[in-house]
């Protein structure tokens, strides 16, 4: 039993350029942890160096990838909330629930 959409968001507009932004945020992210497999695979030792407050680079690696992750979520977040934001205002954009419930 589908009843459906408790709301009615409208046509999504800025899909398209937050689907770019998040392919673009993947090819970024993939290209920086290929260069710690990378790492991994072809020199084993580097890892092992110390690169700051006594953490060797594969730890210092591994938590800027988690760290990187996270900074590029909110980046992703922030401007696709931008975007949709001026698509409403410019009146091409999802409208909110409360539009719609009122509409009705």
């Amino acid at each position: 039993m589908d009843h459906g959409s408790s709301t009615d968001w409208g046509e999504d507009v800025t899909a398209q350029s937050k689907a770019r932004l998040g392919i673009f945020f993947f090819l970024f992210y993939a290209l920086v942890y290929i260069g710690f497999v990378s790492i991994a695979v072809y020199d084993v030792h580097i890892m092992d160096q110390k690169i700051i407050f006594g953490l060797n680079l594969a730890i210092t690696y591994g938590f800027g990838l988690i760290v990187l992750a996270l900074i590029m979520a909110l980046i992703y977040n922030y401007i696709c909330a931008k975007k949709e934001a001026a698509a409403v205002a410019a009146g091409a954009g999802k409208s909110t629930p409360s539009e719609t419930s009122e509409g009705k």
